[in-house]
This record gives C-alpha cells, structure tokens and sequence, in this order.
C-alpha cells in the first residue's frame, strides 16, 4: 500500500463511525513495513491538510504583528511579514503562505510570489538590519509568479534583489523550508546562515512536473523525474546545504505537529542566539567562505556587496574575498 493510499483511506473513513485510533495503529503498523519513495516525500509535502507557514507563525512566536505592502504601491497576500517574539527574543520574519481552501490558494495565487512580494520581504530585511534583530524566513512555495505581469513588473530583478540583500544582511537568518520550495521563488529566501528542513519537503531548480517536461519531453513522468532530482531533506543533509532535518511521522491527523512547534520554538531561539555572538563582519566573512565552497566549482568567485565590507573583511584577516 502506497503513502497516498493510506492518507485517502483515512479520510475516507473520518466520516464513518468507526474507532479512529485502533485504525490509526493499524496504519501505523502498515507504515512500519512500507520504504518510503522520493515519490512520497513530493506526496507529503503537498498533502492537502499539511501545516502550513501561518500554523507555524501562530505557533512559533509568541506575539507577531504583521506588516503589509511593498510601500511603492503594492502588496502580495502570499506574503506574510512583519515582526514578532519568541521568549525574550524580537525577530523579523517572512513567511510563504500558500493557504488553506482553495479560495485561500486562489487570493494567494498558491504561494507563488510576485515583485511587490519581493519588496515587501527585502523591506522587512532592510528593517531587521536597521533594529538589529534577527531574520526567520519559511518557505512553501512552487515557486515564484511566472505571470507576464509578474515579469514586465521586474520579477528577476526583485527576486535577485533579494539574494543580494539577504547576503549582505548583518544580522542572523534562519530559513525553514517546510513543504515546497522550488526555483528561485524558494531560493530568493532561503539564503542564511541556518536551514532547516522538515523530513517530508523538498527544495529543488524546479518541480518534477517541469525537470520532467525538459528531460523526458512528457510532465506525467513524475516519478522518473524524482529519481534523479536528488530534493529531499536528506539529500540536502548530504549535500550539506541543509544544517538540519526535523523528524515527521506519517499521520494524516497531523497530531504530532504540536511536538513539531514546540521543539521548533526552543530551537530557533536558540540558534539565533549562538548567531548573535558573532559580529557583523564575522556574517558576511562567513557567508563568503559558505559562498566560495559552493561557487569555486564552477569558476565563480565571490565578493562581498560593497567596497566598504570588503575593507572591513580584509582588515579582519580574511584572505578568501576577491573583488571583480
């Protein structure tokens, strides 16, 4: 029996009168004998009752109020930011929410984000340097608008603004790709110093749906495509692009999420605080010898974003940054 096939029956079954936890031990047994597929993980990272980012804002932070609009004249309701507080911690944060209903998913064009999202998300890290408080980014995204609209609006350049703001950023940034993340939609915030993954999501150049319409000329060919995107939370772990996975089960009730947020809430605030120890130099120095492992395999070499930085990290001994 396949992951799906579990999930639907017990839905199916909700609505019968029949015991819900004998059968849930029951599916719990069929699980334990069941390997799961790249095909199932892209499964259950799309499941339809899956969390989503606002479930973790609501249960991550303590207080939040959101800020909205790209102060240009533009807002994305797919976009949720603003500042909030875990403990005795102020963060800034920026989140990709797909929704709920399809009503939701329509009004947020299902977390595709367009330029004014963009804006509003680099407003809210310009913000966060300023105050000085750290970042939390979530990412659940198919990835960015591809609309005409969204691309005569400037859609690359914003979503390349957004990389150059997030690398530059002097204060901490901790990302959490929760289900989807997929192109730069998902990389434009996913550039930090801490990524977290759940087990079940995946990050990936594009959807197996469009590597399978390129590779094999046909996007049913989902299943071959997950061979070989390698997208995984763990294959990220192995890459070492992932710095850490959380553990999920396999319950369509989704009751063990509480666990999820609980332990989500004590570790964020604890990784921020061992990233503030360090000072604003030590980021960008830190980002660049992150960056340089990754780029030098394909002849790029990397440099700070501006020359006053690039100063301070050559004072401070670093040997690693070129300017071009």
């Amino acid at each position: 029996m396949a992951i799906k096939d579990i999930f639907e029956n017990y839905y199916r079954k909700l609505n019968k009168d029949i015991d819900m936890q004998s059968y849930k031990k029951y599916m719990e047994n069929k699980i334990s004998n069941i390997s799961i597929s790249p095909t199932d993980r892209l499964y259950l990272a799309r499941e339809k009752n899956r969390p989503t980012s606002i479930d973790f804002l609501d249960n991550i932070l303590e207080d939040k109020l959101i800020f909205k609009g790209d102060r240009i004249g533009g807002e994305d309701s797919s976009i949720i930011s603003g500042i909030g507080r875990i403990k005795d911690l102020n963060i800034s944060f920026v989140a990709i929410e797909k929704g709920k209903t399809f009503q939701e998913k329509v009004k947020n064009n299902f977390g595709m984000v367009s330029p004014e999202g963009f804006r509003t998300a680099i407003r809210i890290f310009k913000e966060a340097e300023k105050f000085n408080r750290p970042v939390l980014t979530i990412i659940d995204t198919p990835g960015a608008n591809p609309s005409p609209k969204s691309e005569e609006n400037g859609q690359s350049q914003q979503i390349a603004n957004s990389l150059l703001t997030m690398s530059s950023l002097k204060v901490p940034i901790i990302s959490m790709i929760i289900s989807e993340g997929y192109s730069g939609g998902a990389l434009s915030l996913s550039l930090c110093d801490y990524l977290i993954m759940l087990e079940n999501a995946i990050f990936s150049i594009l959807s197996p749906e469009g590597f399978g319409s390129i590779i094999f000329r046909d996007s049913s060919k989902v299943e071959e495509a997950t061979k070989l995107l390698k997208f995984t939370a763990k294959d990220m772990k192995d890459f070492d692009i992932c710095q850490e996975i959380i553990p999920e089960k396999i319950d369509p009730s989704y009751e063990y999420y509480k666990e999820i947020f609980s332990y989500l809430q004590k570790d964020v605030y604890e990784k921020f605080k061992d990233l503030q120890k360090f000072s604003s130099v030590e980021y960008i120095a830190k980002a660049c010898e992150i960056a340089k492992k990754y780029f030098k395999t394909i002849g790029i070499e990397v440099y700070p974003a501006n020359v006053d930085d690039y100063k301070k990290l050559k004072e401070a001994g670093a040997d690693f940054v070129t300017v071009f």
